[in-house]
């Protein structure tokens, strides 16, 4: 490890140096720009007008200058780097990469100016002005677009026609959700979105072929007050009976009628044999289920996710939410929902017209095993890893999901400096049953259908020998997890076991060092009984470039049905404690919370914020905290300027730095660069501290008046390499504030010279930190 301070002492500061270079270079006018002509710089848009928005109008501009990252034309910058006359590599690769300059266009000006007027006009200002005008620095150009928006047209009154008189009801009654007022202005993207709202609101009352064809807009101007008489027409069906009494067709409603599965569906077994015979039907309550082979998944199963039943009014909602509930079982590869009308469109007794339903659901394949070798990267320390995985996507023939995997690493841990691979083993297994329902005292077939829950059995046991311990870990657990909504989550573990075996004979030097210390209780055998409770808050919509916010909070209690008990029992406290099976417990309140923040700027920039909040309260049974349930501080995905275990209230040995209490706080841009190759610049702070007051380190206690002189602060930049299915990532971090140093060097830079060997890091990890 010695190597790596060498190393970058050589490489930082041309790293430093790089980005000036490139700088500089990307302002320089490109050298494949003809002379007379300006490199596109910026676009401007002017308004006095508030109620615009300039980044809608900015849409509209067609010619766009080169793409920018921190006020640098990179791309730009590898374009220029290439020579035209040559294809290999790498001229053609950096062009490939690069972004060809943007020459300033009259042409493409002008017309975005008229683009503009006829947006401007769209949202009701008939009477708009823009303007341009061009503004050259140097070789470079800058387009001003002046927007005078002048006075708009405003809606004045609203009727509603309608040649169907059927439907008036349905329409009328539903007007206070309408996305038109009076007095609002004659926007005609408001009125396509209020299409869109009737066509939803009737699909979702029974009128399955509605659409929002049938609606349009009459619009009469009163061009002196520049007020619009507003008629929203929907017209007539354009198939079925002529009603004899008002002479119209009226728009059908549909009432769900039979309901068939296909519950192994094979598009290509049909296509070719289509002789082939579908099966018998199997009736499950008042559903068909047709199965071409063997009932490999039981009707109950499906039919407890399913929406659409026969009887029930059509809603397009009800198909939404069977495609969602099917798909979760996560074993069908695909599903199609067809609807049937009748041959004659002949209503029943109430009215409606019978719609048919079929369900086409073809599985994946069932089960799967597979092997890995992987790279891992346990909070900074590097190691191989093979597992072998074993998954059954239908284990009872109730879409139940069990994994088992059988693990065997190596890892190279950092001790002081020191790496040595040959003493850092771990073995383990691991078991997981996931059931797609709630499992007893929780059963109900409404709750399935509209959360999705789950029931989760884990248990696992990992063997792990290291250079100061040896330590077996074994878990197991029993919960719950459901959607209260499209952005909650809930999971809640009403039993948890961890039980920890420490090789005493194998560990004795490292034992004797803790030996008094609190830590001791740690590192000897103990259970961990826990219930914990996570709630998830989650905006993200994939697919769409918008902001979004990531809450999660989790709450767990260990040890206190197991300590009341043993009290009202009377039984005999040992010297440490109460003991289930001559083996001490836990006992501790445990709570922390994660806040992050998306901000998208566009598809190439986006910029994080996170904070995370977190303590723990040993009491009763115990004087401390679980060495597993303790948090640290470093590593990847923490304060980056510091690798794991290496931040805390002491930095002599790893193992004393973890604390009952943890502040944290991140901030991360995101950009991307070229090819699979993104960036990023961040900033981590924070710190960890115990909650109780040590004697072995009494500056380790959190205090409310000076815990913000513990705050480390750590800067830096990083690459990722983005291959879709993963991320590697590389950050290289410089700690900006180190509470360890003596006083009067805290604040590196300010205060003294940064040292290569101890203020630099390098971290790895795969996908991003948070």
């Amino acid at each position: 490890m010695k190597v790596v301070p060498k190393i970058l002492s050589k490489v930082f500061p041309l790293v430093i140096a790089v980005p000036f270079f490139v700088f500089l270079f990307s302002c320089s006018p490109s050298k494949y720009v003809a002379e007379g002509s300006f490199l596109l710089k910026k676009n401007v848009i002017e308004t006095e007008n508030r109620d615009i928005s300039k980044s809608e109008l900015k849409n509209y501009i067609l010619q766009k200058p080169n793409k920018r990252i921190m006020g640098i034309r990179l791309n730009l910058f590898y374009y220029n780097l290439s020579n035209l006359n040559k294809e290999g590599w790498p001229h053609g690769w950096l062009r490939r990469i690069g972004e060809e300059p943007v020459v300033f266009d009259a042409f493409l000006t002008d017309r975005t100016k008229h683009q503009l007027k006829t947006y401007m006009q769209n949202k009701g200002y008939y009477f708009a002005e823009v303007n341009d005008s061009v503004r050259h620095r140097g070789s470079n150009a800058i387009v001003v677009y002046n927007v005078i928006p002048n006075k708009p047209y405003r809606i004045r009154n609203i009727t509603y026609l309608f040649e169907d008189t059927g439907i008036v009801s349905f329409i009328l009654k539903d007007t206070v959700n309408s996305l038109i007022n009076k007095g609002m202005l004659f926007d005609k993207e408001i009125l396509q979105k209020e299409r869109i709202r009737i066509e939803e609101l009737m699909k979702r009352n029974g009128y399955y072929k509605f659409s929002k064809e049938y609606i349009y807009f009459d619009a009469l101007a009163v061009k002196d007050e520049l007020l619009v008489d507003l008629t929203l027409v929907i017209k007539e069906n354009v198939e079925g009976r002529l009603d004899r009494l008002t002479m119209t067709r009226p728009h059908y409603r549909y009432k769900i009628n039979d309901v068939t599965f296909y519950p192994d569906f094979n598009a290509l077994n049909i296509l070719t044999n289509p002789q082939i015979s579908p099966g018998d039907t199997l009736h499950y309550l008042n559903s068909g289920f047709v199965y071409s082979g063997r009932q490999n998944i039981r009707p109950q199963v499906i039919y407890n996710h399913n929406y659409i039943m026969p009887g029930r009014i059509f809603d397009i909602r009800n198909t939404d939410r069977s495609y969602r509930n099917l798909s979760s079982l996560g074993i069908f590869k695909f599903i199609n929902i067809n609807f049937v009308e009748p041959k004659e469109l002949i209503s029943d007794s109430s009215g409606f017209i019978p719609l048919n339903c079929t369900i086409e659901l073809t599985q994946k394949k069932t089960q799967s095993y597979q092997q890995e070798i992987v790279g891992t990267n346990s909070n900074g320390d590097l190691g191989v890893r093979y597992n072998l995985l074993y998954q059954n996507l239908n284990l009872l023939r109730g879409a139940e999901t069990f994994n088992f995997k059988l693990t065997a690493a190596f890892e190279a841990l950092k001790y002081s400096g020191i790496t040595d691979l040959s003493n850092t083993l771990e073995l383990g297994t691991e078991l997981k049953l996931e059931i797609p329902k709630f499992f007893l005292p929780l059963r109900s077939t409404e709750f399935v259908k509209r959360y999705s829950p789950k029931t989760l059995f884990t248990f696992a046991v990992n063997h792990r020998i290291e250079k100061q311990y040896v330590r077996t870990y074994a878990n197991t657990s029993f919960g719950y997890t459901w959607k209260g909504n499209n952005y909650l989550r809930h999971s809640i573990y009403p039993f948890e076991l961890n039980f920890v075996q420490v090789d005493e004979d194998r560990s004795k030097e490292f034992l004797a060092n803790i030996d008094s210390t609190y830590l001791e209780y740690s590192f000897t055998d103990h259970l961990v009984s826990v219930s914990r409770y996570t709630i998830e808050y989650n905006t993200q919509e994939i697919g769409r470039e918008k902001d979004f916010v990531y809450v999660k909070f989790n709450l767990e209690s260990a040890g206190n049905l197991l300590y009341a008990a043993n009290r009202a029992t009377e039984s005999k406290m040992e010297e440490d404690g109460y003991q289930l099976f001559n083996v001490r417990f836990s006992q501790y309140l445990k709570s922390d919370l994660e806040f992050k923040y998306f901000w998208v700027y566009n598809a190439r920039n986006t910029m994080v914020f996170r904070a995370f909040t977190g303590i723990g309260y040993p009491y009763g049974n115990s004087a401390t905290m679980p060495f597993e349930k303790k948090y640290f501080a470093g590593g990847p995905n923490s304060i980056r300027a510091w690798n794991a275990y290496s931040l805390g209230p002491n930095s002599s040995q790893w193992y004393e730095n973890t604390g009952d209490i943890k502040l944290e706080f991140n901030f991360e841009y995101r950009f991307k660069l070229f090819w699979k190759l993104e960036g990023a610049l961040f900033a981590d702070a924070g710190n960890i501290w115990d909650i109780y007051y040590q004697e072995t380190r009494p500056d380790a206690v959190f205090k409310i008046d000076r815990f913000y002189r513990d705050i480390a602060v750590g800067t830096g930049f990083g690459t990722r390499f983005d291959f879709s299915i993963f991320l590697l990532r590389f950050d290289f971090a410089m700690k900006t504030r180190n509470p360890m140093s003596p006083p009067g060097e805290k604040f590196i830079i300010f205060q003294r010279k940064p040292s290569i060997r101890s203020d630099f890091t390098i971290q790895f990890g795969i996908g991003y930190p948070f």
